[in-house]
């Protein structure tokens, strides 16, 4: 006995499985950072750490990052692209600074910059850059840390050795003394 689906159950098996699109995974917030350099920059480039710290509880953060903290390096300056995954819905915060520089000379942008990621039941995410907690300010286009170099201060001068200025005169007097006694102890020769 074989057994028939009836045309009708293979229908709407058909359209059941054309209409239902698979959930996609929201695409992540992509946040360019640049970091610029001016002024008298050292020969060999400094490295620049970024530090993404999660204000809201349960923030996602990109790959590296742990509790609750993401960092990275730039060398030199230039830009990098921050990946937040956008996985859960709702409002995530974060801020993000500059760690300070190590070189004497340079001034580091210290700014902070209050970011807002949003995720919404469709998977839509948006990210919003502020600079105040409060998220109440002007929006950033970008998010740029400015650093500059003053001058290196150079070394003071130290003198140099002097060699020879007093050199030559004590040798002269010390040959002078020579031939001066070479003489007396020729003039003593012949007296014997």
């Amino acid at each position: 006995m074989t057994r028939r689906i009836p045309a009708a159950a293979v229908l709407l098996a058909l359209l059941t499985a054309l209409c239902v699109t698979p959930a996609m995974a929201a695409a992540p917030a992509e946040l360019p950072v640049r970091i610029t350099v001016s002024g008298d920059a050292p020969a060999v480039p400094e490295t620049f750490t970024l530090t993404l710290r999660a204000a809201s509880d349960n923030a996602p953060l990109p790959t590296g990052g742990r509790d609750g903290v993401y960092t990275c390096t730039v060398s030199g300056g230039g830009t990098v692209t921050l990946s937040i995954p956008a996985g859960r819905e709702g409002k995530h915060l974060y801020t993000l600074r500059q760690e300070p520089g190590r070189l004497s000379h340079g001034r580091y942008d210290d700014r902070t910059y209050h970011i807002a990621v949003t995720v919404a039941a469709d998977g839509r995410c948006t990210a919003a850059v502020y600079g105040d907690p409060a998220l109440e300010g002007d929006k950033y286009d970008a998010i740029v840390f400015a650093n500059r170099y003053r001058p290196a201060p150079e070394e003071p001068l130290r003198p140099s050795p002097k060699t020879g200025d007093g050199a030559v005169a004590l040798y002269a007097a010390l040959a002078l003394g020579s031939m001066a006694g070479i003489a007396v102890l020729n003039g003593r020769k012949e007296q014997f």
